[in-house]
């Protein structure tokens, strides 16, 4: 398991204690409609002093921001491989040379052709390297990749 996994924050250990055994719900985080989860959420972004931005869209209207991000996250972005171009062009333009960009997506997305695979050789001829920092076998083929830009 890769570094960036290791450290789990305490204010969640009430939610990850609350686990269950039922294969049905096996990584599952059960929310419910109290407040306390995004309350210890919020206290926990405030004592690290983290600030989160999301935005949802196509790629090609993302606002560049003046100044790069320490890290971006993106999960099911890579299904589509004529998207590929502008998601690393995005990703490249808001990544900061020294922080880390991880991307999680399916191995192989069945009936739209993309995958890890097309997305690793696209950040390549982007002069870019993907590395895998996690990754699940078993059923769907998961992968967590870390890109960084030369």
């Amino acid at each position: 398991m890769s570094e960036y996994f290791l450290d789990f924050s305490p204010a969640a250990e009430q939610y990850r204690s609350g686990e269950t055994d039922d294969p049905e719900s096996a990584g599952e985080l059960q929310i419910t409609l109290d407040q306390t989860l995004k309350s210890a959420f919020l206290e926990a972004l405030h004592t690290y002093k983290i600030s989160i931005r999301l935005y949802a869209g196509s790629w090609e209207t993302f606002p560049i921001p003046d100044e790069r991000y320490d890290t971006v996250l993106t999960s099911e972005t890579i299904y589509r491989t004529d998207s590929l171009p502008s998601l690393i062009n995005l990703l490249k333009a808001t990544c900061s040379p020294s922080g880390q960009c991880l991307v999680a997506a399916k191995v192989l997305y069945f009936g739209v052709g993309g995958g890890i695979s097309d997305f690793v050789k696209q950040v390549e001829q982007a002069e870019g390297t993907a590395t895998s920092v996690w990754s699940k076998e078993e059923g769907v083929g998961r992968k967590i990749l870390s890109v960084h830009w030369t």
